[in-house]
């Protein structure tokens, strides 16, 4: 079994980055914790605090990236879920052996997005690292 350290974040795929977070910010009360461009996911993102976890707003910032075909496949809404775990690469292995497939892996830090067809139509991110942007 995975050990997971904790919940992480929630991460929204948006058109607009700007409305969106005003949206959380205004109507939720939701805290700016940082901003940050990803070149591998070609995306922008906000991260906002609210009611304990993280909320990643996210935008593509190409219209040939993975993040873009995503979001024009999907529409807006729920990206993936993320979850820290104690030992990343452990819970790799224990998730392939289990016919889990992995869609996408970042070597540094370390992340991988699980396939969602293989997890309820839901992309799962494991970590292991602390982020810096990470307030609680």
């Amino acid at each position: 079994m995975i050990s997971v350290d904790k919940f992480h974040h929630v991460a929204i795929i948006v058109r607009d980055l700007k409305r969106s977070r005003a949206f959380f910010e205004d109507v939720f009360g939701a805290r700016f914790i940082s901003e940050d461009y990803l070149d591998a996911e070609k995306r922008n993102a906000v991260f906002l605090a609210l009611g304990g976890i993280i909320i990643e707003l996210m935008q593509p910032t190409t219209s040939d990236s993975l993040t873009a075909r995503f979001l024009e496949r999907h529409g807006e809404g729920v990206h993936s879920i993320a979850l820290r775990v104690d030992k990343y690469d452990k819970a790799i292995q224990q998730l392939e052996a289990r016919g889990i497939r992995i869609a996408g892996r970042q070597a540094d830090p370390p992340y991988a997005f699980t396939h969602p067809k293989d997890t309820f139509g839901t992309m799962i991110e494991l970590s292991e690292y602390g982020w810096r942007r990470d307030p609680f």
